[in-house]
């Protein structure tokens, strides 16, 4: 613990105009506060599909390492190809930084209130986003209002 009292800062205009130029460069940071719904919903929506396009990757890869004969089961690594094994591991090295990416956006844009009819349409698109794996009613509720309320903003 700190026993001084905090001295308050004074920041130069020079060091904030550069702390605000240099936020839209920083991949993967996340300004809940700076950002409006949309740009969130936006952004959880790509890192979404990255996320999706990487395991369908990840999957083309293990398909051909299902061992037929085995029961079904996986053929060890070592009967891989090195170059497969190597692509496994560089997407399994994204995926985790990408789900937490995913989390911490879907958190922030839980608090963040939705003002406008659109905003309500952008958080329903996720919604109805994290419930298509699974399908039925919910859903297909789900996506028709968000798909309603965006065609009545646009």
């Amino acid at each position: 613990m700190c026993d001084r009292e905090p001295r308050s800062m004074r920041l130069s205009r020079r060091g904030v105009l550069g702390a605000t130029t240099a936020l839209p460069v920083l991949p993967g940071l996340i300004v809940p506060d700076v950002q409006s719904v949309a740009d969130q919903c936006k952004d959880w929506l790509a890192v979404n599909r990255e996320i999706e396009r990487l395991a369908l990757r990840w999957a083309s890869l293990e398909v051909p390492a299902i061992n037929p004969s085995g029961g079904g089961r996986l053929s060890l690594s070592e009967d891989r190809p090195a170059h497969i094994v190597g692509e496994m591991a560089r997407i399994d090295d994204q995926l985790g930084p990408l789900e937490e990416r995913r989390e911490i956006g879907l958190e922030a844009l839980a608090k963040k209130p939705a003002r406008t009819v659109q905003d309500v349409a952008d958080k329903l698109k996720v919604a109805a986003c994290m419930l298509g794996g699974e399908g039925g009613p919910i859903n297909e509720i789900v996506a028709e209002a968000a798909n309603i309320l965006d065609a009545r903003e646009t």
